[in-house]
């Protein structure tokens, strides 16, 4: 969903700075950048792509060694907030605008993410929900009944730090 909401911005250069790779989520936040632009015609260009770890501080050393090898990027795609918060501390340090120069959007909607400048673009799991789905599978597979819970879904949240690169022409 990160993903494609860049791509439906326009941008076709889009970054990714992963999570720890020992991490599912990290792995199927990746594979969900893969499929978009996969399905969009966009090779995954490994020069975009960087390995993380879910801190501030590594989104703000890997935006820096993206700036730094002269890769072409309009978007970035963070792992999750901690990650975007550092990229977007990195780009403003290189006076990179957020978002007129670089979109950015990370992943979780920490409560500090509507408060942060500019206010994040995220996607927000509904955890507490999810919780209750996962407890109620459980009860219903002990009781040897079937369990039919379905996954609460993902919420995008569109705040200031994505832009159009149509609206930018």
């Amino acid at each position: 969903m990160a993903t494609l909401h860049l791509l439906q911005q326009g941008h076709v250069n889009i970054a990714h700075i992963k999570g720890l790779s020992s991490q599912p989520d990290a792995g199927a936040r990746f594979d969900g950048y893969k499929k978009a632009l996969n399905e969009a015609g966009i090779k995954v260009l490994p020069k975009l792509v960087k390995q993380g770890d879910f801190s501030s501080e590594m989104g703000y050393d890997k935006t820096v060694e993206l700036i730094e090898s002269k890769v072409h990027f309009s978007a970035l795609f963070a792992a999750n907030d901690q990650t975007a918060y550092g990229a977007i501390k990195a780009l403003h340090d290189h006076g990179i605008r957020v978002p007129e120069d670089v979109s950015v959007i990370g992943f979780d909607d920490l409560p500090t993410s509507k408060f942060f400048t500019p206010a994040l673009t995220t996607l927000r799991q509904p955890i507490e929900e999810i919780g209750v789905v996962c407890a109620k599978s459980i009860l219903s597979l002990l009781n040897g009944e079937p369990s039919e819970e379905r996954l609460p879904p993902i919420d995008l949240l569109v705040r200031e730090s994505t832009v159009s690169k149509f609206r930018q022409l």
